[in-house]
């Protein structure tokens, strides 16, 4: 007699949880406002030449001046409508979630803790926040479980990418557009470091990286050159690549532990490796704080890719 995986009906519950929020964010993204950055650049030639000071006033001039001019309006800040849809999509999720699994915590990246359950669901509501407000389509919602702090279902949902990819522990790791219409995946084989496809965050993560291990911008630099192929294609997306076999490395030096919670079982379950840069399990992090991923189809080519960035040279 077969017996049914453990954790089948939260992996078909988040599936639920990540439909519902896909309309959503989907909407959102195609109604979003042209993107605007702040203006805050080097003075204009104009502001550049102001007329010379003149000799300081007396307090009482300076009353006189302020009574007779009047107060400056400070414009409000322009909101931020993508933060504003991940928190729209982070209440979604939890309010759902406290319908139908009241003994769960909840963990939202934006909004905190909901309860110490040993059972907790780990939400970040918009991975690659800023592809959103750019109109990059490269974003997607993801929802993790942890069990006794142990992550073991992930589901990774890029609806503008009509992807969607997830796990669960024991069960395999999968990808398409529904559990009815899935493709089983497995991370590649290839061994040699001069053969490998490693995936990167942009350059200015790792020089800003708050890594106990210094130095992080040459060994990324000596491993990217000791590779076959090297692409920033960011978090997420990195990391179900490796899945699929597509890549065969993924380093990111500085990753929510709400993003890197729902990517390990999707690691894991496609036969890949993942550890910190010291070598440490990502999981044992906690919600609260940053977390290095070195993520890889072997653990030969983990040794190899941690031995690099943990030399200097």
């Amino acid at each position: 007699m077969s017996r049914t995986p453990l954790y089948t009906d939260d992996l078909r519950l988040a599936h639920i949880l990540a439909d519902s929020v896909d309309r959503v964010s989907s909407a959102r993204f195609r109604d979003r406002p042209a993107y605007s950055p702040a203006e805050d650049g080097p003075a204009t030639p104009e502001e550049e030449q102001k007329p010379a000071e003149s000799a300081p006033l007396a307090p009482w001039q300076r009353a006189a001046q302020r009574s007779a001019e009047p107060e400056p309006v400070v414009p409000e800040a322009p909101a931020d409508y993508a933060l504003e849809v991940a928190l729209e999509i982070e209440e979604l999720l939890r309010a759902q979630l406290s319908r139908v699994r009241t003994r769960d915590g909840i963990a939202g990246e934006h909004a905190g803790h909901n309860g110490q359950a040993a059972r907790q669901w780990v939400i970040a509501p918009l991975a690659e926040l800023d592809n959103f407000r750019r109109g990059v389509p490269v974003w997607a919602t993801l929802i993790a479980l942890l069990d006794q702090g142990e992550p073991v279902v992930g589901v990774v949902s890029a609806p503008s990418l009509s992807r969607r990819w997830w796990a669960a522990r024991g069960s395999g790791a999968y990808t398409g557009k529904s559990l009815a219409q899935a493709t089983r995946l497995q991370v590649s084989e290839v061994t040699q470091l001069d053969l490998l496809s490693v995936a990167y965050t942009d350059i200015a993560s790792w020089e800003q990286a708050g890594s106990s291990v210094p130095n992080l911008t040459p060994r990324l630099l000596h491993l990217l050159r000791s590779a076959s192929r090297s692409r920033a294609y960011g978090s997420f997306w990195s990391v179900c690549l490796l899945a699929e076999g597509a890549v065969d490395t993924v380093v990111d030096p500085a990753l929510s532990f709400f993003e890197v919670a729902a990517l390990l079982p999707i690691i894991r379950e496609a036969g890949g490796v993942a550890s910190t840069l010291e070598g440490n399990l990502p999981e044992h992090a906690g919600t609260s704080e940053t977390v290095s991923l070195v993520a890889s189809n072997t653990v030969a080519v983990q040794e190899q890719v941690l031995q690099i960035l943990n030399t200097e040279g």
